[in-house]
């Protein structure tokens, strides 16, 4: 998904008014301007397990269709809905397990520097403790810190090279428009 102006607080959901406001959120105090952008990966958990959820219910369907035309009955009226739990359940566990994208992270650049995290927590690295922005290719982007601190990886946040190549960009921009090097 491409990088997105700012309308909902990252960290609480709050409506920050209209797209290229600054000042802080309502809600939690989160800080931003008309240059705050937010990366977040496309497939949420909830538009997953509604797509597994209609992929089963189609499922479904054309084996109730299959028993008519074989059986001339139907065993069961609520096989649709039961394979549509089945497989959204399964769908939502496989994405977990091989794919690990129920986090739904994000990233956001804001004035007083990245803001990352999931749903449930967000962490703001100040522009002074970002030294760069490292990826290697086929391997996960990660924020290194100055000192001594551990780097922080950037996973299920960007859908493609190119997104990511977008946030690159940005992130440049930011930190020489906030004081940081670039």
């Amino acid at each position: 998904m491409e990088q997105r102006v700012l309308r909902a607080c990252p960290e609480c959901g709050e409506t920050l008014g209209h797209p290229g406001a600054s000042g802080r959120c309502p809600g939690c105090g989160f800080e931003f301007d008309e240059h705050t952008r937010i990366w977040r990966h496309e497939r949420t958990w909830p538009r997953r397990l509604v797509n597994y959820g209609l992929l089963g219910l189609a499922v479904g369907a054309v084996a109730v269709v299959g028993y008519r035309l074989e059986l001339g009955e139907v065993p069961n009226a609520v096989l649709p809905i039961v394979v549509a739990m089945i497989i959204a359940t399964l769908g939502m566990l496989m994405d977990r397990l091989l794919v690990g994208r129920l986090s739904n992270r994000f990233v956001a650049i804001t004035p007083r520097g990245l803001l990352i995290g999931t749903r449930r927590h967000a962490v703001l690295l100040p522009w002074g403790a970002v030294a760069r922005l490292r990826a290697q290719s086929g391997r996960v982007p990660r924020v290194e810190l100055a000192g001594d601190e551990p780097a922080v990886a950037l996973e299920d946040v960007f859908d493609s090279a190119a997104e990511f190549e977008a946030f690159r960009q940005a992130f440049n921009a930011a930190r020489r428009r906030y004081g940081g090097s670039s």
